[in-house]
């Protein structure tokens, strides 16, 4: 009797401990894609084969379920209540002063809040174009819709290069595009017919190519036929509050 009253015990906890990991597993019903996290909208659970990644959305945005992307919480009211600890830790200052000799390597174009700015020169890698980025306050253009898509191409057309380096990689992980200063996923992803193709198994950042709409993936590393220019956002309100 005694060790029937032990095997049942130990039953109801496997099968208690089985429950709360699927409670826990917000990816279970969802084998890929993208899902709410259960504690918090400033979260969210990147979902592959019914397994969950946590991601974080920027400072300042929150995710909904919705559009399944992360957006400014002023345009979102989020359902959960937390508790929170409260510190008295002061933000750190995001004020930022480019160098001048940084900006003398590109070309600035305004455009509805935020300034775009071209390289002189062709990029080498992604992470030193991202460097170039953040030398002047900004980051690789984060393509959010097809008007803003439509403008920086407008403006690739003024150069003479083959295309734009821009933000979008999937280095990490295969197939799955993140802007990399972040790791968020990539919200617009308009890709040209038969791309990402990832030729040559080597194509694993995003560019526009000059003629051809739509996106193209494109190695990370420039070689001889990638000679392409960097394309860097500076957002003129986002340190402003």
């Amino acid at each position: 009797m005694a060790a029937l009253k032990k095997m049942l015990m130990l039953f109801l906890i496997g099968n208690i401990g089985s429950l709360n990991s699927q409670e826990t597993n917000p990816c279970k019903y969802m084998k890929n894609g993208v899902a709410v996290h259960p504690e918090t909208c400033s979260k969210y659970y990147q979902c592959k084969n019914n397994k969950g990644t946590e991601r974080e959305c920027k400072h300042g945005e929150v995710f909904t379920p919705k559009s399944k992307t992360c957006v400014k919480e002023s345009k979102y009211q989020c359902p959960i209540t937390t508790t929170t600890t409260t510190t008295t830790t002061e933000p750190a200052t995001t004020e930022c002063w480019p160098h001048e000799e940084s900006l003398e390597q590109f070309t600035l174009h305004e455009f509805e809040g935020s300034s775009y700015y071209i390289s002189i020169d062709d990029y080498t890698t992604d992470d030193a174009a991202a460097q170039m980025c953040e030398a002047i306050c900004g980051y690789l253009v984060e393509v959010d819709s097809q008007e803003e898509e439509d403008q920086v191409r407008s403006i690739m057309e003024m150069y003479d290069t083959a295309g734009l380096l821009i933000a979008g990689t999937d280095k990490y992980e295969e197939g799955v595009w993140e802007i990399a200063r972040d790791r968020s996923p990539v919200n617009y992803l308009n890709w040209h017919s038969g791309e990402p193709n990832d030729y040559g198994q080597n194509e694993d950042c995003m560019c526009f190519i000059k003629g051809y709409g739509g996106l193209y993936d494109c190695p990370c590393t420039a070689v001889q036929y990638w000679q392409y220019k960097v394309a860097c956002e500076v957002n003129l309100n986002e340190n402003e509050e």
